[in-house]
């Protein structure tokens, strides 16, 4: 069991409850432990590492958070977990959308649709077009997000609802709904 792992709940219920300052502080112990038992490039050390820039970011320290990020792009992320990949990349690019690097940005989103594309995660494919299309809302190019939902809708009838709905029935079985 890692320290990710060990210490995943009560992470969850500080971050739900509003206490960003226990959480993130049971993140850094989460990370020394991971960091001590499977090293800086493990997955747990990884989604660890991924959690704690997100919570950099949402506080505003985002500088903070890219130190996190980079170093956390150190080691695959073909290897890591859905979650972790999309939390590193989307920070990543929405970081260089905030420094006025939309060409970047967009390579980082990219690069994460070709990372799910390869695994096969729907899911992440379209948050890769909803990224875009928010980053584009939010900089007021209504054009460029048009074109982009224009590319989601053609991609939407690509997917096979099967495929997406097997996801679900999946993840329904392996945590079912609290009774």
């Amino acid at each position: 069991v890692t320290g990710v792992q060990t210490c995943a709940l009560p992470i969850l219920a500080w971050f739900w409850r509003g206490r960003l300052d226990r959480a993130k502080a049971l993140l850094g112990e989460s990370l020394a432990i991971s960091e001590k038992i499977a090293g800086r490039r493990s997955m747990a050390s990884v989604t660890a590492i991924a959690s704690l820039a997100e919570l950099c970011y949402e506080r505003n320290k985002i500088e903070e958070a890219e130190e996190l990020l980079a170093s956390a792009m150190t080691g695959s992320l073909d290897a890591c977990l859905l979650i972790t990949a999309q939390t590193i990349y989307s920070l990543l690019a929405r970081i260089s959308k905030l420094r006025g690097e939309k060409a970047e940005s967009w390579i980082l989103l990219d690069k994460l649709e070709k990372v799910a594309m390869k695994r096969g995660w729907v899911r992440l494919e379209g948050h890769c077009y909803a990224e875009r299309i928010q980053s584009d809302i939010w900089e007021g190019d209504g054009v460029s997000a048009t074109r982009e939902l224009g590319r989601f809708e053609q991609y939407l009838e690509t997917v096979n609802p099967d495929v997406i709905a097997a996801g679900a029935r999946y993840r329904s079985q392996v945590s079912p709904a609290p009774r």
